[in-house]
């Protein structure tokens, strides 16, 4: 509340930590609808100047899909039709557009999808293969055997980084997740 009464965005990362993605709609919002009439009822993310045009949150239950985008031709012009964004991106989800309109919600729940479900949308809407999404963690017994040179290596590579990668939300989380690696002593350099 405190970003959107000073006129900033709010934005939302998909895809970090938990199981919730975003389902861009850049075009022919009513046709997506008539073919997916479930997306009715759930939470969407809409500029009030851009009726064809939506954002609908959903929860992944199971397997994450990678983020994908997909392209259409109109007069020789590549336009981005649909994007999934759940294993990276953002999307703003509060705020003002840069054309003035504001962005609402309709305050609905969150869809819940199973990953062959959306991705058997993702076929039907866009033609494409969604593929699953896979993040190698390191097990925790190989965590606890983290060498101190590996922490002062990281503390040396975050002192060239430039201090305004904190500022950046986005920049500052992925630094967080790569010090993650090094449990307790990453997160005491984050």
């Amino acid at each position: 509340e405190s970003a959107l009464r000073r006129g900033e965005n709010v934005g939302l990362i998909a895809g970090l930590t938990d199981d919730y993605a975003i389902i861009d709609i850049d075009r022919h919002l009513s046709r997506f609808l008539e073919m997916f009439p479930a997306f009715n009822h759930c939470l969407k993310i809409y500029r009030t100047n851009a009726p064809e045009k939506a954002k609908f949150m959903v929860r992944i239950d199971g397997n994450k899909p990678r983020s994908m985008k997909h392209h259409e031709k109109v007069d020789g012009s590549s336009l981005t039709v649909f994007e999934l964004f759940s294993s990276s991106g953002q999307a703003v989800i509060a705020g003002q557009h840069a054309s003035g309109a504001i962005i609402d919600c309709n305050y609905e729940e969150p869809l819940t999808l199973t990953f062959d479900s959306l991705a058997a949308i993702v076929q039907q809407y866009t033609g494409r293969t969604l593929d699953p999404y896979t993040v190698h963690l390191i097990d925790k017994p190989e965590r606890d055997n983290i060498a101190a040179d590996d922490t002062e290596r990281a503390r040396q590579n975050l002192a060239r980084l430039h201090p305004r990668r904190a500022d950046e939300y986005l920049d500052w989380i992925r630094v967080g997740y790569c010090l993650k690696s090094l449990g307790e002593s990453g997160l005491a350099l984050w």
